[in-house]
């Protein structure tokens, strides 16, 4: 129990109302007490999911892939990570990469990450430097274009393997 002048102390600034009526704690206070634990709990939920995704994505690892096999055409690429998407068109033209067009590209702060593409099409080749602040979006990017230029390669593949049967 408190004492009784510390009691009085408390009742006059809580507008005559004790803060502490025989009990240890008052409601507002364990209202906070359960909502602050609870977004902590929620938090280190949320941290355990995404954490380890976010490790992925910077182990994304582009391939080399020489331009020069794949077929002249229109290939479809796609790739996703944690907070990062992207879908593209690559059009390959005389063993060259012609164009890269853009369908979609889902990010947080990436939207620099897009000048990447226009380095493949100066470098010809996905061996190119990630943008700086941009770099999981670089590399989604990146990884959407080698889809698409696997695909093309598959596609080749599949048209020789049909071929010699």
């Amino acid at each position: 129990m408190l004492p009784v002048s510390l009691y009085n102390k408390y009742k006059s600034m809580n507008r005559g109302k004790p803060v502490m009526k025989g009990k240890f704690i008052n409601k507002p206070v364990l209202t906070f007490i359960i909502t602050s634990t609870v977004v902590i709990l929620v938090s280190a939920l949320v941290g355990m999911v995404l954490v380890p995704e976010a490790l992925k994505t910077e182990r994304i690892e582009i391939e080399t892939i020489d331009v020069s096999k794949v077929p002249d055409g229109t290939y479809y690429g796609s790739f996703e990570s944690v907070l990062t998407s992207a879908r593209v068109l690559v059009t390959v033209e005389d063993q060259r990469i012609a164009d890269i067009d853009l369908i979609d590209h889902e990010h947080s702060n990436g939207a620099p990450a897009e000048r990447v593409l226009d380095r493949v099409l100066d470098e010809q080749c996905l061996g190119v430097d990630t943008v700086s602040g941009a770099t999981t979006s670089s590399k989604v990017l990146l990884k959407a274009v080698e889809n698409a230029l696997n695909y093309g390669l598959e596609e080749c593949e599949e048209r020789k393997t049909e071929g010699e049967t």
